[in-house]
């Protein structure tokens, strides 16, 4: 499938400074200043002549000499994680709530960019990689919330501690999260597809297809969204959410047992984008 023309951007560090990013190739891309400090949240939200530096060039560097940060994680401010519980097709039960289950994931300082390890609870029982859409909706001063853009993260859960406590979703939640530092500026996508590939001592352990989109949801996401924020607690002003909207079935559902030490690549088809981390040791 050949990569979607998308405008994406992404807000990162290089030797001290603030930019914007835009993709210009698979490992290159352009750098804009910033203004100042919070100025690239101000251009992802819709602000681009008030954040970049008057007068200022792009230059070209390869990604891999760039710190990228979550796509408009507050420098201050609060900024929340979390997601809906069984909502993609495969796995809503015959007696599927109106409303799906709600979990917290963490702070928005939790969220993982870049290949480094994933923190898990020391006890975990089994873990399960979920690749999903995630949603940012920035909260804005009346209380409204503005939808920004989505991008992918891996909603990684403790699957063995709910298999076994299913009142305890909570806990299972409670490892760290990983997403993509990539904010497309569009509707959330229908339909997303790709591989995830598992590698155990360098070497590939296992492998799986999965499809994951508004499509392929058994909620509509305006009904999800806007139950949500019908709650007042999640609606004051400034505050940053990622919704991670739902998975398709993974590693654990198809037998195989992730360990300490393992990569999760997740390549995501018609992006040209890979998302991989390792569970930490």
């Amino acid at each position: 499938m050949a990569a979607r023309k998308i405008a994406a951007v992404a807000q990162c560090e290089y030797r001290g400074a603030e930019y914007l990013a835009v993709r210009c190739a698979a490992e290159l891309i352009d750098l804009f200043p910033c203004a100042t400090d919070d100025s690239a949240e101000a251009s992802i939200a819709g602000d681009a002549s008030a954040a970049l530096r008057p007068g200022a060039t792009p230059i070209r560097v390869a990604a891999a000499d760039v710190v990228f940060r979550p796509p408009l994680l507050p420098r201050t401010g609060a900024a929340l994680v979390s997601g809906f519980m069984r909502t993609h097709h495969v796995k809503a039960a015959d007696d599927v709530p109106a409303q799906p289950n709600w979990f917290f994931k963490g702070f928005g300082s939790a969220l993982a960019v870049g290949d480094g390890p994933l923190r898990v609870p020391a006890t975990f029982e089994a873990l399960c990689e979920e690749i999903e859409v995630v949603l940012v909706y920035v909260i804005d001063p009346t209380g409204a919330p503005v939808y920004v853009g989505y991008t992918f993260g891996n909603d990684l859960t403790d699957i063995g501690h709910f298999k076994r406590l299913p009142g305890h979703l909570a806990y299972a939640k409670l490892c760290q999260p990983a997403i993509l530092p990539w904010l497309f500026r569009e509707p959330p996508p229908a339909e997303v597809t790709g591989t995830v590939t598992i590698e155990r001592d360098g070497a590939p352990a296992w492998q799986g297809a999965f499809r994951t989109g508004a499509d392929a949801l058994h909620y509509r996401v305006d009904d999800l969204v806007s139950t949500l924020f019908g709650y007042p607690e999640l609606t004051r002003p400034g505050t940053v959410h990622y919704l991670y909207l739902g998975a398709d079935k993974g590693s654990y559902q198809a037998g195989f047992r992730l360990d300490r030490g393992d990569r999760i690549i997740a390549r995501i088809e018609g992006y040209e984008l890979e998302l991989s981390n390792t569970i930490g040791t």
